[in-house]
């Protein structure tokens, strides 16, 4: 909402009443009650048609912009019934086809990064039943990410300073946040690379709101598009998702190694505010951004007093870090599992301690031999016995040991597995 002072006639007559007690609950500007009714709309939403301000003022059905209102439709066979002005432009959702919009009209083709969850009447699953569609921990994620540089790409990574090549680069990631996501959501794109990965509550037999059957992804796009994107939904669906795009950007570009992504992600209950939820996420994509770029914060890190290590992870180094201490792991109902032998989450919240121990003394050795033992006595030192080795290269180059990154991964198995 604008939060702008709104007049005795908008206060009358731009009102959001309770469904169950019709009880006003907002009282909102013209423009906000517009957008409000649009948000519910969205989802069923094929067609919009673009007229003069003044034809057929229905706040219920437009939104009023710039020199234009916008009406919308829930299909272009809608268009036979309402005499829209001769001219007027029909933009079509997501395709190509203009077949359907009767002659005098306009059709022109938008693209939009459109995906949401579903429920069985077609309405955007709630925060609550995302939540609950999640595994483990029960949370819902928010995910922001962009293209780091793209200033620079665009004034230095042209061979010419040439209006049709910057135009089309910026048209070709735009493509690429607005249509190309929409298929990574829905699984239509295969990746071969071997990428940190979590079960859905689906794939467990545990997902509590199925929903529309054509949206089995529970994620909501907020916005996608340009180089950026907002993007929320079952916690651990989300963590999947920030891999695959980053892998399938670089696929996109051609592997070019100047066009790198940055992302923050936030886990959080669904009842807090989405608007905390996204500054959190800002910041930890501003986060990612400052400690190099082409990273990912998953979430806050205790790090040295110096400020020498980083909160963030570089997108290979967490990839290989998973492979070697979060891909083994079996997810299951509430439990662990490490080569068919059950694992006590005790075991891994005692190593996350010796993390937090070298973390405060990253010169002191006692993490070193104190987790080593830990790890003998819960049958993990074979499978972990990197994290306890001691890297005489990294000290004297002012790297942090192995440990120091682990609770990145650890903690994102433990919370797949809370109860």
């Amino acid at each position: 909402m604008c939060r702008k002072q709104i007049t005795r006639s908008e206060f009358e007559r731009f009102v959001i009443s309770d469904p169950e007690t019709g009880e006003p609950v907002l009282h909102l500007c013209r423009t906000c009650y517009e957008l409000w009714h649009l948000g519910g709309k969205l989802p069923k939403t094929e067609v919009f048609v673009r007229t003069g301000k003044d034809f057929r003022e229905d706040h219920r059905k437009s939104v009023e912009l710039p020199f234009s209102r916008f009406h919308w439709l829930d299909s272009a066979k809608l268009l036979e019934s309402v005499s829209f002005p001769e001219g007027s432009e029909v933009l079509l959702r997501n395709t190509l086809d203009p077949r359907g919009v009767p002659a005098g009209y306009v059709p022109i083709p938008y693209v939009v990064a459109d995906y949401a969850k579903l429920t069985e009447d077609g309405n955007i699953m709630d925060l609550e039943k995302l939540a609950e569609n999640s595994v483990g921990a029960g949370r819902i994620a928010v995910l922001k990410a962009d293209v780091d540089d793209l200033g620079l790409i665009f004034g230095t990574g042209l061979p010419k300073t040439n209006p049709a090549l910057v135009a089309n680069l910026s048209r070709l990631l735009d493509y690429f946040f607005k249509a190309y996501l929409n298929s990574i959501i829905r699984g239509e794109v295969s990746i071969g690379r071997n990428l940190p990965e979590l079960p859905t509550a689906r794939e467990l037999g545990a997902e509590k709101h199925p929903g529309n059957h054509g949206t089995k992804a529970n994620i909501v796009v907020v916005y996608a598009g340009g180089d950026d994107l907002f993007i929320l939904g079952a916690w651990n669906e989300i963590f999947n998702l920030a891999f695959r795009i980053r892998e399938l950007l670089r696929e996109y570009t051609g592997r070019n190694p100047n066009v790198t992504l940055s992302a923050g992600i936030g886990t959080f209950p669904h009842s807090y505010q989405v608007e905390r939820m996204a500054i959190v996420t800002e910041e930890r994509l501003e986060t990612a951004k400052d400690e190099g770029k082409d990273r990912i914060c998953l979430m806050g890190r205790s790090i040295p007093e110096d400020g020498t290590f980083t909160v963030s992870y570089p997108w290979g180094l967490y990839s290989e870090l998973w492979r070697k201490y979060g891909k083994p792991f079996h997810i299951g109902a509430g439990k662990l599992a490490l080569n068919g032998k059950e694992v006590p989450k005790s075991a891994l919240w005692k190593l996350l301690e010796f993390r937090e121990l070298y973390s405060m003394d990253p010169l002191g050795v006692s993490w070193s031999y104190l987790a080593a033992y830990h790890l003998s006595r819960a049958g993990l030192d074979e499978s972990m016995k990197d994290i306890v080795a001691l890297d005489v290269r990294k000290y004297r180059a002012g790297e942090p040991q192995e440990i120091f990154w682990i609770d990145g991964i650890l903690k994102i198995l433990l919370m797949a597995v809370r109860r």
